[in-house]
């Protein structure tokens, strides 16, 4: 067994929730479903069918007297987990069966820290955001937000057969790169989950992703369980990410115009009283996540006559939409779109200026025939508008266009391989 850690701290809040709906640790449970998500991604982005771990009749299971039996008859320990058709993402993570291959343990590194409980309303925005854990009261808001801070992550690797521990190594340190880039933990879709690395993590062997080596270890990248699966799951060849900088001097307009907006509890929404209390926060970050995603659904209204289409992309928790696909009606979905909130680059760097960015991604499936459009009208729309001076001075209620539109770096349909030979820096 190995061992390897790495540091990181919180560019904007991390939310890993409990059974009370609180977030008031990081936990490992948090942070291990977060970086199965992103490698679930990325292995069916490079052809393999992997199981979706909260469906009943598609996730695996290792029927354990039939393995050691292989195992006994000379059959090596990763041709008798493809036997029974383990897919590689449970092979590291663990199902009905099979343990997880690593351990994780998380340590402050420093006095808990924490971001504050909020109400946001955009203006003409028919809905609010909430953003952490609802006490009526609002008297414990500043700690209700979720995690700010420092923590150290310690894995403890062991190998998969003749997968040796750097090579899992390797895998963990790509989805950690993956996840503090884009979002680690819950709740990205609502601003939580940027976090910086403080190690500059470096592969052992880029070439263990290899799509060619990677079939020949795992027979999964045949179409084994293709008729299983109801829905399309994220595939990381259909993503798309974009780092937006926004000018310094722009910074104060948008903080006052979202602290206009934000409350501690509904009494403060229904009666329009938002809170002075909010202004001596938010220096490192600010909470624009909501007035984001509103223009965002916005453009969907506006563009689209479909609001089927657009609760597909955006999410949705009351309603169906009928499906031709798959011949089936989804109740409820998730967000397809994340977006984190505007936050201070250097924050933790000495005698650095300060630098805004915010970063938005998320991927688009191909698009079922009874939502009326393609994937390409809907990935054009975001592509015409993220880009775009009216969407920004809309979306922040601005006067002057807020964002640095050469340094914007827009990313579509990656290969998979492209995020392990750039060690994760895909926007460097």
């Amino acid at each position: 067994m190995q061992e390897f850690t790495v540091n990181l701290r919180a560019l904007t809040p991390l939310w890993t929730g409990n059974a009370d709906g609180k977030c008031d640790d990081l936990k490992e449970s948090g942070i291990i479903g977060s970086l199965r998500w992103w490698y679930e991604a990325l292995l069916r982005g490079l052809g393999s069918n992997v199981c979706d771990p909260t469906d009943e009749d598609s996730r695996c299971k290792l029927d354990q007297k039939k393995f050691h039996e292989d195992i006994n008859s000379g059959k090596s320990v990763l041709e008798a987990l493809n036997k029974q058709n383990i897919c590689p993402a449970c092979q590291l993570f663990g199902c009905s069966g099979w343990a997880r291959k690593f351990r994780l343990e998380i340590n402050h590194l420093d006095n808990k820290n924490y971001a504050p409980f909020l109400i946001a309303k955009p203006p003409n925005s028919r809905k609010s955001y909430f953003l952490g854990y609802y006490e009526k009261s609002g008297e414990n808001y500043k700690k209700n937000g979720g995690l700010l801070g420092k923590y150290k992550l310690k894995f403890l690797v062991e190998s998969i057969g003749e997968t040796k521990e750097e090579s899992i190594i390797d895998i963990l340190k790509m989805l950690i790169l993956l996840s503090s880039h884009w979002g680690l933990g819950s709740g990205t879709q609502k601003g939580f989950g940027i976090v910086e690395v403080e190690e500059n993590l470096k592969f052992n062997n880029t070439d263990f992703f290899n799509k060619e080596k990677l079939s020949k270890n795992n027979n999964h990248i045949i179409n084994q369980k293709q008729n299983l699966y109801k829905l399309p799951l994220p595939k990381i060849d259909q993503f798309f990410f974009y780092k937006i900088p926004f000018k310094t001097e722009a910074i104060n307009n948008i903080r006052g115009n979202i602290l206009k907006n934000i409350y501690k509890t509904t009494n403060d929404l229904n009666n329009n009283n938002y809170n002075n209390d909010y202004k001596a926060l938010f220096n490192s970050f600010i909470p624009t996540s909501p007035w984001i995603r509103q223009s965002i659904r916005t453009l969907f209204r506006e563009k689209f006559e479909s609001k089927e289409l657009r609760h597909y992309i955006m999410g949705f928790i009351n309603g169906n939409i009928h499906l031709e696909s798959s011949k089936d009606i989804l109740t409820k979905t998730g967000s397809k779109i994340h977006v984190s909130h505007i936050y201070n680059k250097n924050a933790f760097e000495k005698d650095q200026e300060p630098f805004w960015e915010m970063k938005i991604w998320g991927w688009i499936p191909e698009i079922d025939k009874n939502l009326g459009k393609s994937r390409d009208e809907v990935a054009n729309l975001l592509k015409e508008n993220l880009k775009g001076e009216k969407f920004w001075k809309n979306a922040l209620n601005l006067d002057n266009f807020p964002v640095e539109i050469t340094k914007i770096v827009e990313k579509w349909d990656l290969k998979p391989e492209v995020f392990f030979s750039s060690e994760g820096e895909i926007y460097e």
